[in-house]
């Protein structure tokens, strides 16, 4: 591109005369010409730049007339394509996330363009919009996005290529970066007080074993409202964990398998690793024994009609109530994590075993993630050194 040959020429229009540049090239078969305005205050080095750019897009739409690419195919058309193979392949979490930030975030911004048009300057005031609502949400949107167009290039639906340049995949991997680490700093988790008035609040309540679950086997909220009596082995103190909840709307998963049959969506765990046997102490264990054998059958906390209740229904109707009461700042995945910090922080747990328990794809989430100290226990190693050496 660096030795670009430009060939200069003028046109007439009445009396004026302009100076023009015109590159021309023969690019897989097809006679591509590309032309600018060429006024003497521009160099050299400019015009070849705003020529390049026009190759590009030259370029492009040969290789896509070459490969059989429907070069008038929307955004809109995509993302239905792209929503289609999500439904047929992937869990009801990722559909109804591509659902929703196709509806809220994507079309509206470009839905009319056409596939091969867009570049990262239209998918940049998309992800700014995000930031400017969460960078959790940036994250979401970005990650959908770049799928889209990935799928799109794979496909060959319009582009053969993702339109979004290195400079912006590393712009918003920066901005997500530096909010982790911000936010991993001020995270100190729950203390073991913290956890002491929840369990105190629950004691004696039908839900008491849902946060048995979280803060005693660190199982995920829709893992811990799937947990099944079949799925605990009394003589040998082991829960089994083998399906999840899920929040997904089946209005949006309709024509689709999971829409099938009543009650919420079961799915299996997040990841491969999650379907995992986790020992069962003896706290949740008594808890457990105190329902009669005969009465052990179906979901351990579920709904009249025998059903598992929907992680958002226990969150608004025993999860945020319990939190007002107790006047603690949680959320219900913060049960979960005090699981892994005290295994790792405080009863000295191997990071690979607790990972295991967790169901984490690696090592290192765990790490990343939960290996962080709780309050009480960051307090008990202040002065181990000074102690070590007979202070």
């Amino acid at each position: 591109m660096a030795n670009l040959a430009i060939h200069f020429y003028e046109t007439k229009a009445g009396d004026k005369s302009y100076r023009n540049a015109r590159h021309t090239e023969t690019y897989k078969g097809a006679k591509l010409v590309v032309t600018c305005p060429a006024p003497k205050n521009i160099s050299v080095k400019e015009l070849k730049m705003i020529l390049i750019e026009k190759l590009k897009n030259k370029r492009l739409t040969v290789d896509t007339a070459v490969s059989g690419v429907d070069q008038n195919m929307t955004i809109s058309q995509l993302g239905e394509l792209f929503l289609k193979d999500a439904m047929e392949t992937l869990k009801p979490k990722t559909i109804t996330e591509r659902e929703r930030v196709l509806r809220v975030w994507i079309l509206p911004a470009i839905g009319n363009m056409k596939v091969r048009e867009v570049g990262s300057r239209n998918v940049q005031p998309i992800l700014d919009k995000a930031f400017a609502n969460s960078v959790s949400t940036l994250d979401c949107v970005s990650k959908v996005v770049k799928t889209m167009f990935t799928f799109a290039a794979q496909n060959e639906y319009g582009i053969t290529k993702s339109p979004i340049n290195d400079g912006l995949k590393k712009k918003v991997r920066s901005l997500i970066s530096a909010s982790k680490q911000t936010t991993e700093a001020d995270d100190i988790g729950l203390s073991i007080e913290d956890v002491s008035y929840v369990l105190r609040e629950v004691k004696g309540k039908p839900y008491e074993i849902i946060y048995h679950w979280q803060i005693f086997c660190g199982l995920r909220l829709g893992e811990a409202l799937g947990v099944q009596w079949g799925d605990v082995d009394f003589t040998n103190d082991v829960v089994k964990v083998r399906r999840n909840i899920s929040d997904a709307n089946k209005g949006i998963l309709e024509g689709t398998h999971w829409a099938k049959g009543t009650g919420p969506i079961v799915t299996s765990p997040k990841t491969e690793r999650g379907n995992r046997d986790i020992p069962l102490q003896p706290q949740t264990k008594a808890l457990l024994e105190a329902t009669s054998v005969e009465l052990r059958v179906g979901y351990i906390y579920g709904t009249k009609k025998g059903t598992p209740m929907q992680p958002k229904n226990f969150r608004d109707r025993v999860f945020n109530p319990v939190r007002k009461a107790l006047g603690i700042a949680l959320n219900t995945h913060d049960l979960r994590k005090f699981f892994g910090s005290f295994q790792i922080g405080q009863l000295g747990t191997d990071i690979i075993t607790v990972s295991k328990w967790m169901g984490h794809t690696t090592p290192e989430v765990t790490m990343n993630v939960y290996a962080k100290l709780i309050p009480e226990v960051e307090n008990s190693y202040k002065f181990n050194m000074g102690k070590a050496f007979g202070a």
